[in-house]
């Protein structure tokens, strides 16, 4: 599965559990460091990135939310958590766990980098050879006529296609980035400072 790909959940979509987990984070609160901030006994405490998506997927906190394979939510969260970790690993070079405690982040960026991978994660994948293209590295990109591109290829036949951006709202959010000089992994990406 590819940051772009369009799977289906057994219970729920991937756009929507990153979505919820993001409304979990805006309600009750976000933390770096562990997975959920328990100095306040409460059922609902605040969360990391990865503590809010177990919170999602599972119901309630757990002790290690990827290593919880017995419970029926664990593969919604693992196929959110797998999709999410692809769109901060081309957008950010980073894990979901390292995204979530770099110093400096902020719960802003958290829940931008949810929004973001929850568009993406609606979009379908262009496929080749059977199997959905994985997206290249420097993608997005500008091709050779100022158009905003996404880039892929088929780890099967070595074919590379790309597809124009057209959601307006992330063509608009690229056309700025490569605009200033920024580069789509930086924090202008995520409508931050670069």
């Amino acid at each position: 599965m590819n940051p772009t790909q369009n799977p289906t959940l057994t219970g729920r979509s991937i756009a929507r559990t990153l979505r919820d987990t993001a409304l979990y984070l805006t309600r009750h609160g976000w933390c770096q460091g562990a997975y959920y901030d328990a100095t306040g006994g409460s059922f609902t405490p605040p969360a990391c990135l990865v503590g809010a998506l177990g919170i999602v997927c599972y119901g309630g906190p757990v002790d290690a939310p990827a290593l919880n394979d017995a419970d029926p939510g664990f593969a919604d969260f693992d196929e959110a958590v797998t999709f999410l970790g692809r769109f901060l690993g081309v957008r950010h070079r980073s894990d979901v766990y390292s995204f979530n405690d770099a110093h400096g982040r902020t719960k802003d960026d958290v829940l931008r980098a949810l929004e973001l991978a929850a568009k993406l994660a609606e979009q379908p994948a262009p496929e080749c050879c059977g199997v959905p293209l994985v997206e290249a590295a420097n993608s997005p990109s500008r091709d050779f006529v100022d158009d905003i591109v996404r880039s892929y290829w088929c780890e099967r036949c070595g074919f590379w296609t790309h597809v124009e951006v057209t959601d307006p709202d992330e063509k608009a959010r690229l056309t700025e980035v490569f605009r200033s000089g920024g580069k789509p992994e930086s924090a202008a990406f995520l409508g931050g400072a670069a």
